[in-house]
This record gives C-alpha cells, structure tokens and sequence, in this order.
C-alpha cells in the first residue's frame, strides 16, 4: 500500500514537472506590457470598489482607497514586466520561456504587489480598519490577483498555442510546394578584429545564430554543413545579407535561409523553424511572424 501511494505521488510530481515544462509566451512586445498593467490594475480597483471586502466597506471614502489599490497594481506590474522583460532577455531566457518561468513571475508579482499595497494602508492611509500585518496583506493580493492571473495565463496558452499550430501546417503545406529559383549572391563576412573572412554563395548559407559579439555561420560546403564562428555583429550580417529575399531574419539572434526550411512547428510561446541536418530549431519572434511568412511563401512555387 505504502509503495502504491509512493508511485502515485511520484506519477503526479512527474506530470506537474511536464505540465510546468509546457512553452508559453512570454511579454516582449510593449503593447503587451502597457496592456496587461492596466488590465490588472482595473480588475483589482473594480473589484475591491464593487465587493468592498477586507475592511473597505468600513471606510469614507473606499472610492479613493480602492483607485489607490488598482493604481499601485498597475504601477507595480508595469515596473515587474520591465524588468523581467530585460532580465530574461538578457539571459536568453525568452526562448525557452515555460509555464515554469510564468509561474515564478506570478509569484514575484504577486509579493510585490502586496508589499506595495501594505504599505499604502499602513503608512499614507493610515487607517485602523485597514491595518494588517504584511503577511495579510499578501494573502489579500493572492485572493483578488490568483484569479484573473489564472484565467489569463490559461487563456492566452490555449490561445497562442491554436493561432501558432495552424500557421505552421499553413506553412508546412506552402513548403511542400517546388522551390522558385531566385538569383544567388555572394557574400563575404569579414571578422572585426582579424583578417578572418567567410565568403559564401547565398544558396550554401543555411543560418547565421549570434552569441554575444560572434556569429555562428552554418553552410553547406560539398555536401556537408560546416560551422564557422567569426567576431561579428548581426547588425552587420544584417548590412552584408540585406538585398537577398531568401535571407531573413526570424528572431533577434538569427538569420535563416528560407530555402533551407524543411518543417514549421507552433507551440504557445512561438513558431520554430526546423532545417534538416541541423540539431536546433530555429526561433521566430511575435513581431517577425510576417515576414518569415512571407518569405518562404514567396520562394515555394503556387
């Protein structure tokens, strides 16, 4: 029996593990980061003004208190979404976002946000019927901010995950189509800092990937794809590859070769582009969806 309830408990660790595991978006447009601020700051006010609980039912003027709540929400989640926004760009977080990483955020949300609230009852209101210890006021901040929390995280994966699998088969279907020809170019990458040079015809040219101040250059030479790795900034990949069609860039660390895509999947945090032989998928960002569209419509044959 004991063994039993040991595997049980184990099964559900295992499925809340995966279930965590699941892509999700995360914010990186800052339409998104305006509009979920001020979402979530309304709720609160809205709800806090029409249910009045915690203590809000005993005051004057709960008109004012509860615009004060929904204010300090919105401020504070405007200032979280900024800083997260940055932190995971900054450790390359975003592309492997997960329901995980949403759930930390969530929480860190929802701790500040009490914090903040605490401390506008306590020291500008100053009122006896809504003082509270910090602990409270957290529980208080779960109470109201778990739910439209909840609900939108839900909502949003279901969602983005429907919208980014059918534009992948809506892909997928146009790659299986001939591949137009377009006219080839050369083209030459020099090194900042030595006389290190990639000169390449646009038709080998498989994916530039950026890390840091070097681009990873992969390309086909003689039936094989090499890697070559140069001191090189995408902004000048982006000079040398400009007036090809075929080079696109998906996300702010790759180029791709549109040609060379064999396969698009969609999951709720982005559409990824697979290319044969090549052991990673190949990120595409919100904003760049279009383009990369576009792109590899253009070269498949109708």
């Amino acid at each position: 029996m004991h063994i039993t309830k040991t595997h049980i408990f184990v099964a559900m660790i295992k499925q809340i593990n995966s279930y965590l595991n699941k892509p999700f978006p995360s914010i990186d447009s800052t339409r998104s980061r305006i509009i979920m601020p001020i979402s979530f700051g309304f709720f609160v006010f809205a709800f806090l003004f029409i249910f009045k609980p915690f203590g809000i039912s005993t005051e004057d003027d709960a008109l004012v208190i509860t615009l004060g709540y929904g204010a300090i929400t919105m401020i504070i989640s405007f200032i979280n979404n900024t800083i997260s926004y940055y932190l995971f760009s900054t450790l390359k977080i975003d592309n492997n976002f997960t329901l995980r990483h949403n759930l930390y955020i969530s929480i860190w949300f929802l701790f500040t946000i009490g914090l903040a609230n605490w401390a506008y009852a306590n020291y500008i209101l100053e009122s006896d019927g809504l003082n509270a210890s910090l602990f409270v006021y957290i529980l208080y901040t779960v109470a109201v901010g778990m739910f439209p929390m909840t609900i939108g995280a839900y909502f949003t994966e279901r969602k983005l995950n429907k919208k980014n699998k059918e534009t992948a088969e809506t892909i997928n279907t146009k790659i299986d189509n001939d591949i137009i020809e377009i006219k080839d170019t050369n083209f030459e990458f020099i090194s900042e800092l030595t006389d290190d040079r990639l000169i390449i015809n646009s038709r080998d040219l498989i994916c530039i990937k950026s890390d840091g101040n070097y681009c990873e250059f992969y390309f086909n030479n003689n039936s094989e794809i090499k890697r070559k790795i140069l001191r090189f900034t995408m902004k000048m990949a982006s000079e040398v590859v400009k007036n090809n069609t075929k080079i696109i860039r998906c996300h702010r660390s790759f180029f791709t070769n549109a040609e060379k895509v064999s396969k698009v999947s969609g999951t709720a945090r982005n559409l990824s582009l697979h290319i044969d032989n090549i052991e990673f998928t190949i990120p595409v960002s919100r904003t760049n969806e279009q383009l990369v569209t576009k792109a590899i419509h253009n070269i498949h044959n109708k």
